[in-house]
């Protein structure tokens, strides 16, 4: 048995145009028809499951390490935790998703909460019941939602030198990439326990990974931290970025520390002489934050900041940095790619 990590949101932020979510199996809703919104402020909380694998489903045992409160109710550290069925929904615009439906104590008729695989929908859009699936078994891993941030240790560059980034507070000067300043406006902690799923492990960039000073220091941040590659000029999620030498994951580190960098802007910051990003507030970022923590974010960003370049998703940046190819901006996470210049 091994400890898993799951982001789980109440089934109160889930609505749908179907009569109800208690079902067993999924086969209340009407494909093609029905549609499922997920509540704008809609916010997970990070919980452990003590599981036989790596795999979040409707097999037996999956419980709950401590206890997790949902819906004005607590369920103690024990309690069984299922996947019920899985939905599969989509925007209309060929983007698919894929949402969990959970039940627990063994009460497989009635959804307690939900957790999302993959990309994150776009919060407050009805998105349609493209299909449902039931009994699967080995096949959906843990939901690997993460914040994008810096590692605790990462040294920010400021006019004054240096400083690690869980030492950074609000109102400190930053340095950015094009040599102007910023301030640092919000500096959020998180502590995770990152469970066994490959895909969680952070990102380490060892010295010169991307040219010479680039970074100059190892450099470990979250998988979906970005990076500005200068010759895709782009910025590019740290995951990607494993198909080059000298950059890969730390499988074996089970607890990390990040920090986010807020800013009113998002800007390119110098993160141990690498061109990184503050933090963007996609759907998938502000999902793993508090409802505190996503107003103060929304407060100092505003309801629709600019990028502060293209950003590229996975899969075009690892085929473009495997071809040694340019590849057009492609936007990722909510964001728009600005136009050339």
């Amino acid at each position: 048995m091994t400890q898993q990590t799951l982001y789980l949101f109440d089934i109160s932020y889930l609505s749908t145009t179907s009569y109800t979510f208690n079902s067993n199996d999924g086969s209340q809703f009407n494909h093609g028809t029905d549609t499922v919104t997920i509540a704008g402020n809609a916010a997970s909380q990070s919980i452990q499951v003590e599981d036989a694998d790596a795999y979040f489903d409707d097999e037996q045992p999956q419980t709950l390490v401590n206890d997790v409160t949902l819906d004005g109710t607590t369920y103690s550290a024990g309690t069984q935790i299922e996947s019920e069925y899985l939905i599969e929904l989509s925007d209309g615009a060929g983007n698919t998703y894929y949402i969990s439906v959970i039940s627990l104590d063994n009460n497989a008729w009635t959804a307690h909460a939900f957790a999302i695989y993959g990309t994150m929908p776009p919060l407050d859009t009805p998105l349609t019941v493209v299909c449902t699936y039931d009994n699967v078994q080995g096949q959906i891993p843990y939901a690997s939602t993460l914040p994008a941030c810096f590692a605790a240790g990462t040294r920010i560059a400021t006019p004054g030198g240096p400083v690690a980034a869980e030492a950074l507070k609000p109102g400190d000067l930053l340095r950015r990439a094009d040599g102007g300043t910023t301030t640092a406006r919000l500096v959020l902690h998180q502590t995770l326990e990152l469970g066994a799923q490959p895909d969680q492990a952070p990102v380490r960039l060892r010295v010169d990974a991307l040219a010479p000073g680039m970074p100059e220091n190892d450099l470990v941040l979250s998988p979906q931290h970005r990076v500005f590659v200068p010759r895709l000029a782009s910025l590019v999620p740290a995951r990607a970025l494993t198909v080059l030498p000298r950059i890969g994951r730390l499988h074996r580190l089970r607890q990390i520390r990040y920090v986010h960098i807020v800013c009113a802007e998002h800007e390119l910051l110098e993160a141990e002489g690498a061109i990184c990003e503050s933090f963007w507030p996609g759907p998938l970022a502000l999902a793993t934050l508090s409802p505190r923590e996503r107003a103060q974010i929304r407060a100092v960003m505003g309801p629709a900041p600019s990028p502060a370049a293209p950003m590229l998703r996975r899969r075009p940046a690892e085929r473009a940095l495997r071809g040694g190819l340019s590849a057009p901006p492609m936007p990722q996470d909510g964001a728009p790619a600005p136009p050339p210049g």
